[in-house]
């Protein structure tokens, strides 16, 4: 199971939401042909700061395609008589000219084919080496967008244990594009202070960025401290404690390039805390508040899940 090192540099890998450890492209070889890795574990790739399955980096294999030979040319048969054709008489030279042509054209025209059936030979193998090659690009990319969906799929499925409220800040620098936001300040409020605040500071929903930062400005000069407050890691992630069952609010807020300059995103997300295990909270664009969203209200979040006989994870989240 070998695994292209060319690409492939010290990072982190975990199993199942735990991290395992810190590994470069030899261990993880190692460690894979051992067992002590699956190819169900992921990496993190820090180029596309996304959690990848292993298994994407077996390396694939190519099947050469072989090109036929064309034959060698044959040479026009002689009469074997070893002698010159004008020797003789006028009438004998006659008969031994006809009789030499007669296979020397048939040795051409098996050249002739030969050559075109080789060359026919060459061109179907071309097209099919062509096909295989342009089937192997669709699945490359589709095995990539599996891959992402996987990890989606990952992050909507995951379950954060009871007492705790985890969250991923992602955000699309392009169509079609996801990145994290790594270093982000991300607070912890209660519901009931955000809300006093927010009518302290005589909000003006407007889709003026100017107005919408003043607004925010004023809502968070307002607010009294966090109940904590946290950075988001590599991965866009937080992982904070909550004091007890009731309903809480994170705030936290960013900057996105674009062609038309810089675009301030702020998340004021609502959600419920129980004695239940509870789902990500995933903040994107989708859910921010910015100028194509202006209206600066608390996005309430359904969070919780009730799951029976199921314990909560014991391990940490990477």
């Amino acid at each position: 199971m070998p695994l292209p090192k060319r690409s492939l540099g010290k990072c982190h890998v975990a199993r199942d939401g735990a991290t395992l450890g810190n590994y470069d492209g030899d261990q993880i070889q190692d460690m894979l042909e051992n067992g002590r890795l699956l190819p169900t574990d992921h990496y993190y790739d820090a180029r596309t700061s996304q959690w990848i399955l292993l298994s994407s980096l077996i390396a694939e294999e190519s099947t050469p395609s072989r090109k036929p030979t064309p034959p060698p040319e044959e040479s026009p048969s002689s009469d074997g008589t070893g002698k010159s054709a004008s020797s003789g008489s006028r009438r004998s030279g006659r008969g031994k000219s006809r009789k030499q042509t007669a296979p020397a054209l048939g040795g051409w025209i098996t050249c002739l084919f030969a050559i075109g059936a080789a060359a026919g030979l060459w061109a179907w193998s071309q097209s099919l080496s062509n096909g295989l090659e342009s089937a192997n690009e669709k699945l490359r990319e589709q095995t990539l967008v599996i891959d992402h969906l996987q990890g989606q799929i990952d992050q909507l499925t995951e379950l954060t244990p009871p007492g705790r409220v985890r969250a991923i800040i992602t955000y699309e620098p392009a169509p079609e594009k996801t990145a994290v936001v790594s270093g982000a300040t991300v607070e912890l409020h209660h519901r009931s202070t955000v809300e006093k605040a927010m009518a302290a500071a005589n909000i003006d929903n407007s889709s003026s960025a100017t107005e919408l930062n003043a607004s925010m400005k004023r809502v968070q000069e307002a607010l009294t401290s966090p109940l904590e407050i946290t950075v988001t890691k590599s991965n866009g992630r937080i992982d904070m404690a909550v004091p007890e069952p009731g309903a809480y609010v994170l705030l936290a807020s960013a900057a996105k390039s674009s062609p038309t300059g810089q675009i301030q995103l702020i998340w004021l997300i609502g959600f419920e805390a129980t004695n239940q295990p509870s789902s990500l909270i995933l903040m994107n664009e989708s859910n921010a508040i910015s100028r194509k969203n202006p209206d600066l209200v608390v996005t309430e979040i359904q969070s919780n899940l009730a799951i029976p006989n199921l314990p909560p994870p014991s391990a940490e989240t990477p």
